[in-house]
């Protein structure tokens, strides 16, 4: 049986070279038509190569391929989850620390940043912002214990005057000047 037909052999005397896939023999091939001159005739020369070797060959070449693409694939996850992890390490302690501080701990404070970045950055702001919220809170901690000192004097004065006025029986007058001394009091 001939290797190529009538149209493949016309094209290859016309000079373009077509590739064919062949079956010889029971194996597959892939041919080209080459054109040659001899003593002014044409000739059309098949030359061609057995494609099972090849085809094994890029079988292995794309199970090849296909492992060192997973390989990659694994090694470029790990690598960035290992990276990413590292970057968010400050975040991460920023967040652990922000968390005793919302519990009450006002006068602990972030870790100083070791680097000027965003997170340095914020880290600086956000320790300037509780400096400044622990300085609010403790001047409202000093505030209630004098505005409690000043109550309490006043208090534990008119307690005293009253206790005065109900140890015995008195006179309703009595009783009207121990009233107006005490009000005399609320007024300092």
């Amino acid at each position: 049986t001939p290797l190529f037909d009538v149209e493949t052999i016309a094209l290859s005397l016309q000079g373009k070279a077509p590739l064919v896939d062949v079956d010889v023999e029971g194996r597959p091939g892939r041919m080209v038509g080459l054109t040659t001159i001899d003593q002014g005739r044409r000739y059309v020369v098949a030359v061609g190569i057995h494609r099972d070797s090849v085809d094994m060959m890029l079988a292995r070449l794309g199970w090849l391929l296909l492992g060192v693409w997973v390989f990659g694939l694994l090694a470029t996850s790990a690598a960035g989850f290992a990276l990413a992890s590292r970057a968010l390490q400050p975040i991460d302690r920023i967040t652990k620390r922000a968390a005793a501080i919302a519990r009450g701990d006002f006068a602990a404070r972030l870790d100083a940043p070791l680097v000027d970045d965003e997170i340095g950055r914020m880290t600086r702001l956000l320790n300037e912002m509780l400096a400044r919220l622990n300085g609010a809170i403790e001047a409202n901690r000093h505030f209630a214990a004098d505005a409690s000192h000043e109550l309490r004097s006043p208090l534990t004065a008119m307690a005293g005057e009253i206790d005065v006025a109900l140890r015995r029986p008195r006179t309703e007058q009595e009783y009207r000047d121990t009233l107006q001394l005490v009000r005399e009091r609320l007024s300092e």
